[in-house]
């Protein structure tokens, strides 16, 4: 099948690399010149560098003859003419007003210029059925707006459906080769059969929950997924990690272990962090709590879900100061961690970049950032906001050069291995802050040796003398 994507970003790319892997055509626009320059390199590192999702940049290299990267409308449109699904992946984030509302100008500007094109295929025909697929993540009552929008300009022979996307930053492409489930939103059988053929890899597949429901339902499915995954996350922040740091002769992981054996409750969640980040769960959740209070009805649950994120990170910040005695005016720190998780360079509302810019507001000296990936990342979104504040490193060692503490903030791998390498260049006292517990099972080596630790989800240790 021929697929369009307006959208070149983390859900359109991935998405098209996936469908050209299955044997569908993928021809994706976006406005980012440069990002489709990237992606028109077909190299790896280039693709990584700009980009970086596991396999995202092996799948493009070898589907790139069914892949087609354009930043040119007009030829875009061209493919109009046998489009048979155009999913919409466009970003719509959240206004400045803290309300929830979302910013819909990228999703109208391309809604708007896609409507005047679809009225002109096929010599004016429009013989030929297509089908919209919104995957951009918006108010519930979206698709039956677009669908009034387009036959106000004149488009025929299509349909409007929501196709939500449910990936995992890190592990996106390896999740739609096999999704839990594959939700399609529709208001009549033909665009559910056009759907299903384009999803016919998966339609009652064994493991895969193929779900056909209105598109109302399909849009605030997806609200409510993200904001069920919230909850367990601030739950596990602020309950059960907070009993562990209050309570003494408590471990995380123990409790953590005796709650997830329990099948009624499952494992998903239940690791500490500083902040629930990421560009979608506080986003959706802030979304859902808007269209709920729009429509009247009382959203004290899911407010209080979002304070609660909020809370935990201000008290961890807070933690440094009035539990380690600790104070960062003047001080040159080691951060270890950009990204809001591991596996991406996504810097979107991440707790990290939220702690570089609250350390300096604080007086810090200096900050010696390392990410394995997303240094270019932060580089590029910050540009010279910091100055010579933010001093990036190429290694973890580098980091703790001169550094008075250092901070724990992404939940990379390779840090679970830093406790050995504080011992051996930062030399007691010395402060370390885990915002993730990487290296929980050496806190207490290091309160032997010396050192104060601060750690989510558990108490302050003081380091011996």
């Amino acid at each position: 099948m021929q697929t369009l994507y307006i959208g070149a970003g983390y859900v359109g790319s991935c998405s098209a690399a996936v469908m050209a892997k299955f044997g569908h055509n993928a021809v994706v626009y976006d406005v980012n010149k440069e990002r489709i320059g990237v992606f028109n390199t077909f190299n790896r590192d280039l693709i990584e560098a700009s980009f970086f999702e596991q396999d995202l940049s092996s799948l493009i290299i070898q589907n790139k003859q069914r892949m087609v990267f354009l930043d040119d409308y007009s030829q875009f449109s061209n493919y109009f003419d046998s489009a048979d699904v155009i999913f919409i992946c466009v970003p719509t984030p959240l206004k400045d007003d803290d309300v929830g509302d979302y910013d819909l100008s990228y999703f109208e500007a391309a809604l708007s210029e896609l409507s005047a094109a679809l009225t002109k295929r096929n010599g004016g025909a429009q013989e030929k059925y297509v089908v919209v697929a919104v995957k951009s993540t918006v108010p519930i009552e979206t698709q039956e707006r677009v669908a009034r929008d387009f036959e106000k300009a004149g488009v025929k022979n299509f349909g409007v459906v929501s196709n939500p996307e449910f990936l995992v930053e890190g592990q996106a492409i390896k999740d739609s080769f096999s999704p839990d489930r594959v939700v399609v939103g529709a208001s009549q059988e033909k665009d559910f059969s056009v759907m299903r053929e384009l999803y016919q890899r998966f339609y009652n597949a064994p493991g895969v929950g193929y779900i056909e429901v209105n598109p109302r339902e399909a849009a605030a499915g997806k609200l409510l997924s993200n904001y069920v995954l919230l909850s367990r996350l601030v739950t596990t922040f602020n309950v059960i990690g907070r009993t562990s740091e209050v309570i003494p002769g408590i471990q995380f992981e123990k409790l953590r272990k005796i709650i997830t054996t329990d099948k009624r409750i499952g494992s998903y969640g239940f690791y500490n962090n500083i902040y629930a980040g990421g560009s979608c769960l506080t986003k959706d959740s802030s979304a859902l709590a808007h269209q709920i209070e729009s429509a009247s009805g009382n959203t004290d649950q899911i407010r209080n879900i979002l304070g609660g994120n909020l809370f935990h990170f201000d008290n961890f910040v807070e933690r440094i100061s009035k539990d380690a005695k600790f104070s960062i005016k003047g001080k040159t720190l080691a951060v270890f961690g950009l990204s809001f998780k591991r596996d991406t360079n996504d810097i979107r509302n991440s707790g990290a970049a939220d702690m570089v810019a609250r350390l300096i507001e604080g007086g810090a000296a200096q900050l010696r950032v390392y990410d394995p990936v997303a240094n270019e990342m932060f580089k590029r979104h910050f540009g010279d906001k910091y100055g010579d504040k933010v001093y990036y490193c190429e290694s973890e060692q580098e980091a703790l050069q001169g550094s008075a503490g250092c901070l724990i903030l992404t939940d990379w791998p390779q840090f679970s291995t830093l406790d050995q390498l504080i011992l051996k260049v930062c030399p007691a006292p010395y402060l370390v802050v885990d915002g993730r517990r990487m290296i929980s099972q050496s806190y207490n080596k290091l309160q032997d040796a010396g050192y104060d630790v601060v750690a989510v989800g558990s108490p302050f240790l003081k380091g011996k003398s």
